[in-house]
């Protein structure tokens, strides 16, 4: 009994013993998960600098290599991105042990090389038998080695499997390793594949090749070149090459037809997700979320404070100071009278103050507007001899213009505001501030009889014309005068933050010296013009003048959409510049439907179209305001003007005016902001000298014109044609750039790399066709004139491509039978998802085969030239 128990004991314990691979005769068991002479492992308590490195005297043919990185208190490297497999090689190893002994080397200094493996392609060998790559030996690309913030633990194996025995060992040896939870070990191609990591480890790559002969080598204790090599710590490049496997392209699931067009119409026209904090919401709170949307000031009236508000006072007070003389002087260049510009900044800002998202902003006329509307306005009807019909179209040109921006807002088209270019801007602004400064000499020289003509040539032959008969040397000593006071004022507070002040309120003390001046030395009567009367009293109803019907409606509606737009934009623009600077957002058609309604309402109370100001703006944010209260308190402090200053105003003389209007827009002139423009795109500053040019040698109009055509000019060239680019391999990487950019690049024998650098249309699909094949017939000429290969295939890298329609796929069929001709592989590379699901429905797919769209270049390199060697 006891010897068949001993017997049993003793067979189970040999077949336990066989499954774990100890009854292995072969010479190549031995070899199986010993360390390599090449390990080396940074423990987390030792800095780098102490590295301790291993060496065994095991002797095999396949090897492994694994990184992993953990978390501590050092820090290696440039890791990349999560979710990839990375394999590190030492370089430099010390020479290898003497035969059955263990040597420990300290060294201060460790260089490694990392890259990222290639995942599988659909036509090649599935995941489980994927090998990994072991990077060029190079050391000129090498990154940092480990130092202080995380631990690399670089493990070098030697792996043959030669039976069932050396797979028991490996696998029994990979599942005491910290982070491997599954792995997959195929005899057949003696290939060992990790599957899985736990998430503490950053990654962990297995490279293993096929063994051939590994008992009859070791017996006969001859190695080959490549071991010698894998000794040394260098692989071949054919091994290097071997090592990558292609990766599958992802082939996005089909939408439904409504999904897809909602989705579209969502990402164009609701990015912002305006009904995201609707969402499992109460009636109650939606109602009350729904009010704040409509009128923003619900929302941060409940945390308002009396700092805030004193904050707000302090800051109404002083830009009401400022626009009170500006608005005067405002609604004489739109040619209105002088109480038009007093009303414009008393209901506008109210309105915007509830409805409007912006903090810093502050509303009313503006001197850009106020002369485009003048100059459009008085096209059609003269202010000379027509008075009543002039302001009844200006106030149906601002009721359109509020129409305008408000249904913008609405359908949430704020985008096409967008279409007026950065560099246009700042050329028309520079342009017209030009031109109202030439308009105001009329003014600051008291000439009487003046061109209605804005150009400058018309300009200055009114004011070469009347200088013996026409010019008052009284009127030009106190605009002159208070000209130099007030840009004597921005200067002092351009130099010094904290006087601020002084600029604001210097054109109302302008105004108050020089009124007073004239009042007492009745200049009056000596030819010094003055304003005369202003109506007083609060903004009277205008419902009953605006144009419905007849001839006038369309003019109106032609000049209040022209001027909707220029206001819309500068007033976004600002309220966004000074958002930026206090690092909160402003809605865009929020701010849309805001300008749109107080226009609207601004055009039934005698106000012309108003906007946000930017140097009553920029005076608001230096005065420290909080919330848009300080609209509210300038409104108040001119609503006071209008009721009990205004008599005050008759004795102001347009010299004053003149000034004001001229040191205020001179700001607009920002030659910073061309200069920077010539030095980064010189198409950008055609733009914008086209449009400056255009409005001071023509008309404003003509130079918005020009600043619109140029902008949609750029467009449409950047469209028709795209940039295309050939692409080369960097040394000893798998990074595929433009070579003009990197000449190191270099390009892989025949094969042509081509990048497009623009979605595909039929704007310019035939073009693209057109240039590829271009540069196929400069590259085969070249190649020949150097007797190098021809060219076999072309690679269309396609990752900047986000979309693609009939014409281009059309485009691409044309150029892959251009390419059958010349004996050409087309082959595409990283196409995004729009466009590999819109080549899949069209069947181009079938066309050009299924193995010819890879992951990436490199993927599509090692299809067609797995044997390529760098120089």
């Amino acid at each position: 009994m006891n010897m068949k128990s001993r017997s049993g004991t003793k067979e189970k314990m040999k077949k336990k013993m066989m499954m774990r691979g100890f009854m292995c005769q072969s010479q190549v068991a031995t070899a199986v998960c010993m360390t390599d002479a090449r390990s080396v492992i940074v423990p987390p308590t030792r800095p780098a600098a102490a590295t301790t490195v291993r060496h065994n005297h095991n002797a095999g043919h396949g090897h492994y290599m694994m990184m992993r990185r953990s978390t501590s208190t050092n820090n290696a490297g440039d890791g990349g991105g999560g979710g990839q497999y990375y394999y590190s090689r030492l370089l430099n190893t010390p020479p290898p042990p003497v035969h059955g002994h263990e040597t420990s080397y300290s060294h201060s200094r460790r260089r490694s090389t990392t890259t990222s493996s290639i995942l599988n392609h659909h036509d090649q060998q599935p995941m489980s038998k994927s090998i990994g790559k072991l990077p060029s030996s190079d050391p000129d690309l090498l990154p940092p080695s480990p130092s202080a913030d995380n631990v690399f633990q670089v493990v070098v194996m030697r792996v043959s499997i030669h039976c069932q025995g050396c797979a028991g060992k490996l696998k029994k040896h990979l599942s005491k390793m910290e982070g491997v939870t599954s792995f997959s070990i195929d005899l057949e191609t003696k290939m060992v594949s990790q599957l899985d990591c736990t998430s503490g480890v950053f990654g962990l790559g297995i490279m293993s090749k096929r063994i051939k002969d590994d008992e009859a080598d070791i017996r006969s204790g001859h190695s080959s070149n490549q071991q010698t090599n894998s000794a040394e710590g260098v692989l071949p490049q054919q091994q290097q090459q071997q090592a990558y496997q292609v990766h599958k392209v992802g082939e996005p699931a089909k939408p439904q037809l409504f999904k897809e067009f909602s989705a579209i119409m969502k990402e164009t026209f609701f990015s912002d997700e305006p009904l995201r904090a609707f969402k499992d919401q109460t009636k109650r709170r939606k109602l009350v979320l729904g009010l704040q949307a409509l009128f923003p000031i619900f929302g941060w009236v409940r945390d308002y404070n009396l700092s805030k508000l004193r904050a707000d006072v302090i800051a109404g007070l002083t830009i009401a100071s400022l626009c009170i003389p500006q608005d005067l002087g405002y609604a004489k260049l739109a040619n209105l009278p002088s109480e038009n510009g007093l009303y414009s900044s008393f209901v506008p800002p109210l309105i915007y103050a509830f409805m409007g998202s912006s903090r810093d902003i502050a509303i009313g006329p503006v001197a850009v507007v106020s002369l485009l509307l003048g100059s459009l306005v008085q096209n059609e009807v003269d202010y000379k001899t027509d008075a009543d019909d002039y302001l009844r179209l200006m106030l149906t040109a601002t009721f359109f213009a509020g129409v305008t921006q408000l249904t913008l807002g609405f359908l949430r088209l704020g985008f096409l505001i967008d279409f007026l270019s950065h560099a246009s801007i700042v050329g028309f602004m520079g342009g017209a501030a030009i031109t109202i400064s030439l308009q105001q000499l009329k003014g600051l020289l008291g000439i009487k009889i003046f061109t209605k003509k804005p150009d400058i040539a018309s300009v200055m032959r009114s004011v070469f014309s009347a200088v013996h008969h026409g010019w008052n040397w009284q009127t030009i000593l106190i605009g002159i005068s208070f000209l130099v006071f007030l840009l004597l004022t921005k200067y002092i507070g351009k130099k010094n933050k904290k006087l601020f002040w002084v600029p604001a309120i210097a054109p109302l003390i302008s105004v108050i010296l020089s009124t007073f001046f004239v009042y007492i030395t009745r200049a009056d009567k000596k030819g010094v013009a003055i304003v005369s009367k202003i109506r007083p009293g609060i903004n009277p109803s205008s419902a009953h003048l605006i144009y419905f019907t007849g001839e006038n409606v369309m003019k109106g509606f032609r000049i209040g959409s022209v001027a909707g737009m220029v206001a819309l934009t500068e007033g976004v623009a600002i309220a966004r510049t000074f958002a930026g600077i206090k690092d909160y957002e402003v809605d865009g058609n929020k701010e849309m439907v805001a300008m749109g309604t107080m226009n609207i309402i601004g055009s039934f109370t005698s106000c012309y179209v108003a906007t946000g100001s930017f140097s009553r703006s920029a005076v608001n944010y230096m005065a420290g305001c909080h919330t848009a209260v300080s609209n509210i308190v300038m409104s108040l402090v001119v609503l006071l003007t209008l009721e009990l200053i205004t008599p005050i105003f008759k004795y102001t003389p347009n010299a004053i005016l003149a000034s004001i209007i001229i040191s205020a827009v001179l700001g607009l002139i920002d030659f910073e902001a061309m200069k920077l423009i010539w030095k980064i795109d010189k198409f950008d500053f055609v733009a914008c000298m086209g449009a400056f040019f255009g409005v001071v040698f023509i008309s404003v109009e003509i130079g918005l014109l020009i600043a619109v055509s140029i902008s949609f000019a750029k467009i449409l060239l950047q469209v028709t044609r795209p940039r295309t680019t050939l692409l080369g391999k960097l040394p000893r990487t798998n990074v595929y750039r433009n070579i003009q950019q990197y000449p190191q690049a270099a390009q892989i024998p025949g094969i042509l790399i081509v990048r497009v650098d623009s979605a595909i249309y039929f704007s310019n699909s035939n073009y693209i066709k057109e240039r590829i094949l271009r540069w196929v017939t400069d590259e085969e000429e070249q190649l020949k004139e150097q007797n190098l290969p021809k060219i076999e295939y072309l690679i269309v890298e396609m990752s900047p491509v986000t979309d693609i329609d009939t014409s281009g796929i059309h485009a691409l069929e044309e150029l892959y039978r251009s390419l059958q001709k010349r004996k050409i592989e087309l082959a595409l590379a990283n196409p995004g998802t729009v466009v590999i699901d819109k080549i899949h429905a069209s069947e181009f797919v079938d066309l050009i085969g299924k193995g010819k769209i890879f992951l990436s270049v490199a993927d599509a390199i090692l299809t067609f030239a797995p044997h390529h060697e760098e120089p």
